[in-house]
């Protein structure tokens, strides 16, 4: 099975080819937000590149958001032409699972993907092994501290660590969450605001290398791969863009 996927979610453009669970190529751009320009010349030179032709693919795939309106706009349009005019499935891919999904494979920590909203603010979920623990919400960065500490606060209550520390400290034996995506600054400024208050939430943050910053669409195609073994059909139809926040005109109606 061939599967393109593709995340347009952000300034940066990253298209992948993957033949099963083994990615044939990638390639990645950081022009700004001219994906309406950029997107299918990349597909195309992918495609030729790996010596296939669009006929031959079995899957398509492309996020869904959170990020960029624009972007996600952009996305969904053209893949969803692409699927109608070649008869394939097509499935859509949270942003933010997608960011999670490199390091799914951590037992002991928790991964928290967020993405850049302005203002303060951050497209964010929380995760433990690929499983969702926080709804995907555009959120203060100090509310998702709250709401990390609420969602968590069953077994900080139990932890022998918390009992001996009230500080926040690199070395807790409380499982850790990596930070990956592009609004780790702003999520680490408030973590440290909230424990300089509030010490008994301590937890270790850790932020991810810098490659786990920009979403990988290598993490689309292998979250699609597994969708789809699961069953989900694939009506382009029924993918649709996830904001989570409303958009300019949806703001200026509501005013």
């Amino acid at each position: 099975m061939f599967i393109l996927a593709v995340d347009t979610s952000s300034k940066a453009l990253s298209v992948a080819l993957a033949e099963e669970g083994k990615i044939l190529g990638e390639r990645q751009s950081f022009l700004g937000y001219n994906h309406s320009e950029t997107l299918l010349p990349t597909v195309m030179t992918l495609l030729k590149d790996s010596g296939l032709s669009l006929q031959e693919l079995d899957l398509l795939a492309c996020t869904t958001g959170p990020g960029s309106f624009t972007g996600i706009r952009i996305g969904l349009a053209s893949m969803k032409t692409l699927a109608w005019e070649l008869g394939k499935p097509l499935l859509g891919i949270s942003s933010l699972a997608a960011l999670a999904e490199p390091l799914a494979f951590l037992q002991d920590a928790y991964v928290l993907p967020v993405i850049d909203a302005r203002g303060g603010r951050v497209y964010s979920s929380l995760y433990q092994q690929s499983k969702p623990l926080l709804p995907e919400k555009n959120r203060q960065a100090a509310s998702l501290i709250t709401d990390i500490r609420e969602c968590l606060s069953p077994s900080q209550e139990k932890s022998p660590a918390r009992e001996r520390s009230q500080t926040y400290v690199e070395t807790s034996s409380l499982q850790p969450i990596y930070l990956v995506g592009d609004g780790s600054a702003a999520v680490l400024s408030a973590a440290k605001e909230v424990l300089m208050t509030e010490a008994g939430v301590a937890r270790p943050f850790i932020v991810s290398d810098g490659t786990s910053t920009s979403l990988h669409a290598a993490a689309v195609a292998r979250l699609a791969l597994k969708a789809f073994a699961q069953g989900a059909d694939g009506r382009w139809e029924d993918v649709q863009a996830n904001y989570c926040a409303l958009s300019q005109p949806e703001r200026l109606s509501r005013a």
